[in-house]
């Protein structure tokens, strides 16, 4: 078993208030993960809403963050979603993997990925 994070953009979403964006980046998180276990039955996907709880409301940015660095660091590899490069979090994460020579993989990439990470 692998463990492999999926970053996906929160803050930078359409949806009008910071719940609606919280809600429907956890709907993208779920949905994915569905897909890639399908794919790769010998991953385990993470994503910050299992360490960012959508009802915790008194979470700041910066704790958000520290959760999710905390996370990603417990991970093999860090999967990006459409639209990384637009969101400030996950090019935290994207840097983060980087200096700490995670594999790092675009949503595109890991749909035909046939190989362990």
């Amino acid at each position: 078993m692998r463990k492999v994070y999926f970053a996906t953009p929160v803050n930078g979403r359409k949806e009008l208030t910071k719940q609606m964006k919280k809600e429907a980046a956890l709907q993208r998180c779920i949905e994915v993960r569905h897909k890639l276990n399908i794919i790769h039955p010998d991953w385990i996907v993470m994503f910050s809403f299992n360490v960012c709880p959508v009802e915790d409301t008194q979470l700041t940015e910066a704790e958000a963050m520290g959760r999710c660095v905390t996370l990603l660091m417990a991970c093999d590899a860090l999967i990006l979603d459409d639209g990384w490069m637009e969101s400030a979090g996950c090019n935290v994460e994207r840097s983060v993997a980087a200096n700490y020579n995670k594999r790092i993989i675009t949503i595109g990439q890991a749909k035909l990925l046939q190989t362990k990470v």
